[in-house]
């Protein structure tokens, strides 16, 4: 992180505006309310009695299986098998929301936290950028208790092409922020005053930025237009970029 407190600053006030807003809110809880699911094939062990069905599969484990009970003379199977196991493996379907676009969520959640907690232990922080830190950090970890989230493991790769992510509302948004995040809290830019001057966060102004440099890209790829170099886009400027 940049040591240039200017630079930290709108850094952070990025991030807390993007947190803060009733967009963002909005968005975490309507993918809490109906969040994407999967149904998934689990092996679980049951007590022979408590079978609904019986396939191959499970035959076979009745013949085969260890740790078996022997079965009395007057039991209706005793005439076939003299013992049962005492448990067998069946599959069984259950819905789960431990899926690709439920652990970037996830990820851009705890992706934030860190940020601000790497702010508030910044040594050139002052007293009041460390406290919005610390308070925005304490936000973020009830965004992340929400329960679709509980059973969520950790993000192994960005589902950067997912159509969930790209179009369904709710997870569309968190990812537009992830990406406005990715491309703006690292830099500085000419404007950057006329967005956070004065405690002002426009998050609008930023996603219009974004938008630009989205535009410019697509621009380049369709009519073969030779980028400019970075140098004649990013200045380097007090630590930070412009």
């Amino acid at each position: 992180i940049d040591k240039d407190p200017q630079t930290l600053y709108q850094r952070f006030a990025f991030v807390d505006s993007i947190i803060r807003s009733e967009h963002f809110l909005d968005s975490l809880y309507r993918i809490n309310s109906m969040p994407v699911k999967r149904w998934e094939t689990i092996q679980k062990h049951k007590d022979i009695s408590n079978l609904r069905s019986i396939n191959q599969s499970v035959m076979r484990q009745i013949i085969n299986n260890s740790n078996r009970t022997p079965l009395q003379e007057g039991h209706s199977l005793h005439n076939k098998f003299c013992s049962l196991p005492n448990k067998v493996q069946v599959a069984d379907k259950t819905e789960t929301t431990d899926i690709p676009e439920n652990r970037f969520i996830k990820y851009v959640i705890e992706t934030f936290t860190q940020f601000c907690l790497s702010i508030y232990q910044h040594p050139e922080a002052g007293k009041r950028l460390k406290r919005d830190a610390l308070a925005s950090a304490e936000l973020l970890e009830i965004y992340v208790s929400l329960p679709f989230l509980r059973d969520v493991s950790k993000l192994d790769m960005i589902p950067l092409n997912s159509p969930v992510l790209q179009r369904k509302e709710g997870y569309r948004e968190v990812f537009q922020a992830y990406l406005m995040f990715d491309m703006a809290a690292s830099l500085i830019w000419q404007g950057g005053d006329h967005v956070y001057k004065g405690g002002k966060r426009d998050v609008a102004v930023l996603y219009e930025y974004w938008l630009f440099f989205r535009l410019l890209d697509l621009l380049e790829e369709v009519f073969h237009i030779k980028p400019k170099s970075i140098d004649e886009i990013i200045v380097p400027k007090n630590g930070g970029m412009e």
